[in-house]
C-alpha cells in the first residue's frame, strides 16, 4: 500500500496527547538504476514517538535518515506503511523542516524571510522581533543572507522553523560542515528553544556525540535495508551534557556494538 497519512481512531485518541506521531515502515524503495532491481532503504520499520519528546535519530551517511524524515514531512509518499499524526489531522499540522543547508532566499532580509512564513496575527503581535532576539538575530534582522556567516544563516533557518510555531520540527543534521564551537553554540540555543516552545523534535545525525548531547531518546538505524536496532533513552541532567566526559562514557555504553551501523 502507498504510504499515508491518517488522524489514529478512536481507540488511540485516549492517548492523542501523549503521542505526537506513530510510523510504521513496511518499506521503502528507490527504482534501480539502468535495469537494475529497486533497492529498498528501509524495511520493517515502526517508532511510536510523545509529544513534545526530543529524539535522535543516529547512524551514518548514506543510511536511510533523511529518506526517513522525508517520509514523516509527507514530501514522499511512495512507501508501504502507514505514518499517524495522533491528535492533527495531516491537512492542519504544522511541520518545520531545517535542512542540512539553510537554503535561505538571497533578496530577502532576515526579517522578511521570518514575516515571509508567519500569519498576520503573528506580524502584528510582533513574534518575529522575538524570535529574532531569542535567536541572537536582533542586530540582523535588515542583512540579507550573504552577509551572513554560516554559523548565523543557520540560526534564520532555524528561526524560520520555530516562527509557524510546528507541532513537529524535523531537523536533517542542521550543524554540519560549521566549527565545533560555533555547532556547540547551535545545540545549546536549540535545547533553550526547544525546552520553551514545547515543540516534538525528530532530529537526524550521524554523530553521536551530538545526539547524546541533545536527545531525550535515541534511535540507531543499521542494516540494508536499514532497520531499529537501538532504541534507547538518555537520562540526563543540563551539568552532564554539558560534560564532554560524561557524554563519551555513555556513547561508549551505548554504541559499542553498533560502531558498524549502516
Amino acid at each position: 500500500r502507498i504510504g499515508a497519512f491518517r488522524p489514529l481512531g478512536a481507540l488511540c485518541q485516549q492517548v492523542a496527547r501523549m503521542t505526537a506521531l506513530n510510523i510504521r515502515i513496511a518499506r521503502k524503495s528507490y527504482p534501480g538504476n539502468d535495469g537494475a532491481p529497486p533497492r529498498t532503504v528501509l524495511r520493517d520499520l515502526t517508532l511510536s514517538i510523545e509529544e513534545g519528546a526530543f529524539v535522535c535519530v543516529l547512524g551514518p551517511s548514506g543510511c536511510g535518515k533523511t529518506t526517513l524524515l522525508n517520509l514523516v514531512a509527507g514530501l514522499d509518499l511512495d512507501f508501504e506503511g502507514q505514518i499517524d499524526s495522533a491528535g492533527h489531522h495531516p491537512d492542519a499540522r504544522r511541520i518545520g523542516y531545517v535542512f542540512q543547508e539553510p537554503v535561505l532566499l538571497p533578496w530577502r532580509t532576515v526579517g522578511e524571510t521570518l514575516r515571509l512564513v508567519m500569519n498576520p496575527a503573528q506580524v502584528a503581535a510582533g513574534t518575529d522581533l522575538s524570535l529574532l532576539d531569542t535567536m541572537g538575530l536582533a542586530d540582523y534582522r535588515d542583512a540579507l543572507p550573504k552577509s551572513l556567516s554560516l554559523g548565523m544563516s543557520r540560526r534564520v533557518a532555524l528561526a524560520r522553523a520555530f516562527v509557524v510555531e510546528p507541532h513537529l520540527l524535523l531537523m536533517d543534521e542542521p550543524f554540519v560542515s560549521i566549527d565545533e564551537s560555533t555547532a556547540a553554540s547551535l545545540r545549546r540555543l536549540l535545547l533553550r528553544t526547544w525546552r520553551a516552545k514545547s515543540t516534538t523534535v525528530l532530529f537526524v545525525t550521524h554523530d553521536s556525540r551530538e545526539a547524546v548531547e541533545l536527545a531525550q531518546r535515541i534511535i540507531v538505524l543499521a542494516g540494508s535495508p536499514a532497520q531499529i536496532v537501538l532504541d534507547r533513552k538518555i537520562d540526563l541532567s543540563d551539568a552532564q551534557r554539558a560534560d564532554p566526559r560524561e557524554i563519551d562514557a555513555l556513547r561508549r555504553q551505548i554504541l559499542p556494538k553498533n560502531k558498524n551501523s549502516c
